[in-house]
């Protein structure tokens, strides 16, 4: 009986990724959607308790860091408040202006302000890397952003 060789190469190279390649693949996918459901509810978390307290609190905002820091991947965050100016004009109307500033722990929110707070990774998980170099696949990033107005 003669043996075919390039089937049973194949064989072994779809085994292969059947076996090793494929479980790790849907690992990242979990893992991945797993990061980013709780990176959302994080964002959320922390941009209500801002818009609840009009301000940025140092213990709501170190509560967040807590949580990013345990989302398992290295993420990085930024803040800014988007503040309402209303000028009146001679002829009895109003120009409305938006000035975007940095804002700091502590800083006083006023009703009208928008607040808006964006996060995102700045790594890929073990799962995620051995993913992208066994079958070339790219994981998007993206960044997680959410604006609340100040009530």
């Amino acid at each position: 009986m003669k043996t075919n060789v390039a089937g049973l190469i194949m064989s072994i190279i779809i085994g292969f990724y059947s076996v090793v390649v494929l479980p790790v693949y849907v690992r990242s996918i979990f893992e991945y959607g797993n990061f980013s459901s709780a990176e959302v509810a994080y964002v959320r978390n922390f941009t209500d308790k801002v818009m609840d307290a009009k301000k940025i609190d140092k213990k709501a905002l170190s509560d967040f860091n807590l949580d990013v820091t345990s989302l398992k991947l290295l993420c990085e965050y930024s803040y800014y408040v988007d503040i309402k100016i209303t000028e009146p004009t001679g002829d009895g109307g109003y120009t409305v202006r938006w000035i975007r500033q940095e804002a700091s722990p502590g800083t006083e929110l006023h009703s009208g302000d928008i607040f808006t707070l964006e996060i995102r990774p700045i790594e890929y998980s073990l799962f995620q890397r051995i993913s992208m170099y066994m079958l070339g696949t790219v994981v998007d990033d993206y960044t997680v952003r959410r604006s609340v107005m100040i009530r």
